[in-house]
């Protein structure tokens, strides 16, 4: 197997991991305030009202970058040299990671208001 290949078998199976992750908090959201699993930050900890509001708004935005990230992964795939596309994919996962984070925050600051 290539490098090319080993690399794009290593990001179909990342991207599909990434996609599994919100489905998982979707289907099996977690119930309580806990530790473990779910959507954990300061906010999201203060009540059982912000678990729950983060618990059900951050899967989906997470699901929703995580499906346009993969998408322009594929196209900087097709458009550009493996090199490149791996660079680009790597800044687009970073944003799909970290814009949910922010859009959830975001809402749990518009509901305490």
């Amino acid at each position: 197997m290539s490098d090319y290949h080993a690399l794009l078998a290593t990001n179909i199976f990342l991207a599909l991991l990434i996609i599994a992750l919100p489905l998982l908090l979707t289907y099996y959201p977690p119930k309580n305030i806990n530790f473990f699993y779910g959507y954990r930050t300061k906010s999201s900890l203060k009540s059982k009202k912000n678990w729950d509001i983060a618990n059900r708004i951050y899967p989906k935005e997470l699901l929703k970058y995580s499906i346009y990230t993969i998408l322009l992964q594929g196209i900087s795939f097709i458009i550009w040299d493996e090199k490149i596309a791996i660079i680009v994919g790597c800044v687009l996962w970073i944003f799909a990671i970290f814009i949910p984070i922010y859009t959830t925050e975001k809402s749990l600051k518009k509901e305490e208001a």
